[in-house]
């Protein structure tokens, strides 16, 4: 349920909604497009700051996946260092 799932869930201080990282899926660059107008943007006040942005401006732009490097193909163990920790994630209950 909802409600459930309000009380389990971390309280986030900050967000981001990020669109258009595969500059052909156009869906996310419509909502940060719709996001940043004047009239839906509302300040609340709330505990949250949200970040909108577009990933890949220049593949939007080209209306293709990628311009220089697939984004899919960046996460690569070789790439990333491998961090591991004992401590499993723990979840605030607010």
């Amino acid at each position: 349920c909802s409600s459930c799932f309000r009380k389990l869930r971390p309280q986030l201080s900050r967000a981001a909604v990020c669109g258009g990282t595969h500059g052909n899926e156009l869906s996310g660059v419509y909502l940060v497009r719709e996001m940043l107008k004047p009239e839906n943007r509302k300040e609340d006040g709330g505990p949250a700051s949200l970040l909108m942005l577009l990933s890949n401006p220049r593949a939007v732009q080209q209306c293709t996946r990628y311009v220089d490097t697939d984004l899919n193909r960046c996460f690569t163990h070789k790439m990333m260092p491998a961090q591991t920790s004992t401590n499993p994630p723990t979840m605030t209950n607010k």
